[in-house]
């Protein structure tokens, strides 16, 4: 069953909202879904500091598709490594749908309360969008259920370091930003 994928409302200053709800986030993790126009991957961190702030808002933006044991996820590297605020994490793809659009958008939101505390818009390269769309298709015929397709992914992310996922990717690239006037957007719906 193809379920049509919900609105997200990504606001500088305002807690996340998917549907019209406030969006669930893992304590210091990711989450990346597809929403109606992007693919989002939302990093909750505590307390985010204005390094990190600055890495996810303008830094280099570095992608990958890691589809390995019928999962999907998404390997992110923001700012520059060695420099103060870069940001390393994989975020599980949730499937919702098995389509990926050719926009992500990243947001940088606090832990305690999801409110977005930095905002990317992003170009998604094909080769990545396709990586995830095949491994969305994968793990929807591997699990009936999100959530079991939620934690397996996680169990096959968990314990490896992000660079080894970025090693073992079925793509990655540099990301440009989607349009330079978006490069930092105030406010975002997907």
């Amino acid at each position: 069953m193809r379920h049509d994928p919900p609105a997200l409302t990504l606001q500088i200053g305002r807690p996340a909202r998917l549907g019209g709800h406030p969006v669930r986030l893992p304590v210091e993790g990711a989450r990346a879904f597809v929403a109606a126009e992007a693919l989002a991957a939302l990093l909750s961190f505590e307390d985010p500091s204005p390094d990190e702030v600055a890495a996810v808002a303008s830094g280099p933006v570095e992608a990958a598709a890691f589809t390995e044991t019928g999962t999907a996820a998404l390997p992110l590297r923001l700012g520059l490594p060695g420099r103060p605020g870069f940001v390393e994490t994989v975020a599980p793809v949730e499937r919702e749908t098995d389509t990926v659009p050719p926009r992500l958008l990243v947001a940088l939101c606090d832990a305690e309360d999801h409110v977005v505390r930095a905002l990317r818009a992003c170009t998604l390269p094909d080769a990545i969008a396709t990586a995830l769309c095949a491994g969305l298709r994968r793990q929807r015929r591997a699990f009936r259920c999100p959530e079991a397709a939620r934690l397996a992914t996680l169990r096959a992310v968990g314990t490896v370091p992000v660079a080894d996922l970025f090693c073992r990717a079925t793509a990655r690239a540099v990301l440009p930003p989607a349009d330079r006037s978006e490069e930092t957007p105030r406010r975002a719906v997907g």
